[in-house]
């Protein structure tokens, strides 16, 4: 038994020998050297499966935004059609080849009661037209009224103290007259900021035809308040506005009734709005 012992004693002490042999094989610098190297190459694996991951994914946002445009060009175009009974027709044909997609079937219950369909009007669409809504500065940089003067601007600052103007821009484009339009303006009253937006729309019936908006930056902050009395209304291309009343109208819901617009570059025209900077 001890001669046994003796020897497993023996192989212990070859094995424990081998192996801090083999350790100490494992840490020298070439071998650290190729340590590093594997978990540069891993790392880099790694990081490419990442990249891959990441080109994957904006391709296929990218792929749906296109899909997207698609659809919504094919909408526009069949809402373009003349008249609801042409566009409810337009629409199912589109629906129905499989060109449109309606996974809820939303477009085509519209698309079957075609007196509730919208119409769109070429309304503040040419490459000429002005934004909807534009604004200047009547303290420091005042523009003149009427659908022609280049000064107005979608962004402005302004001072504590100075008239600023809100522009509400119209031009049809379309060959018949739009009737039982109006627009509307909000806010009338602004809390408290540096920045201030004003959103218009111009809409015939229920339907908003139109929208835009506007911002004003104050230099310090502060508040913006409708200036009663100050509405002027520029109709077919005339340079200077006449002061219409119904602020009651143009600052809620559909806004301010402004019976119709005559096509063309000779019914183009304004609304102009003024407000003063407080502190």
């Amino acid at each position: 038994m001890n001669e046994n012992q003796d020897d497993e004693e023996l192989i212990k002490q070859d094995l424990t020998k081998s192996q801090k042999k083999k350790w100490k094989i494992s840490l020298t610098p070439i071998n650290v050297i190729i340590y590093v190297a594997l978990i540069g190459l891993i790392g880099n694996a790694i990081a490419k499966y990442f990249d891959l991951q990441l080109e994957k994914n904006k391709f296929e946002v990218e792929k749906k935004l296109e899909q997207q445009k698609f659809q919504s060009s094919l909408v526009l175009k069949a809402l373009d059609a003349g008249d609801t009974i042409n566009v409810s027709k337009m629409l199912l044909f589109l629906i129905n080849t499989k060109l449109l997609e309606d996974e809820d079937s939303s477009i085509r219950k519209a698309a079957n009661n075609p007196s509730k369909l919208p119409l769109l009007y070429g309304l503040n669409v040419g490459p000429s037209d002005l934004a909807t809504v534009l604004v200047a500065n009547a303290t420091t940089n005042p523009c003149d009224e009427g659908p022609v003067d280049g000064c107005w601007k979608p962004f402005i600052e302004a001072n504590p103290g100075d008239i600023v103007s809100v522009q509400i821009y119209f031009h049809l484009t379309e060959m018949s007259t739009l009737t039982n339009v109006a627009i509307g303006l909000k806010p009338k009253y602004s809390a408290e900021s540096n920045l201030h937006t004003f959103t218009g729309v111009i809409a015939s019936g229920d339907n908003i035809l139109t929208r835009g908006s506007a911002t004003i930056s104050l230099t310090k902050s502060g508040t913006l308040s409708f200036i009663p009395g100050s509405i002027r209304f520029s109709p077919n291309q005339l340079s200077k506005g006449h002061i219409i009343s119904g602020e009651e109208y143009l600052f809620s819901g559909y806004g301010l009734n402004i019976d119709k617009i005559e096509p063309g570059w000779t019914g183009q025209g304004t609304l102009v709005v003024d407000f003063k900077v407080s502190k």
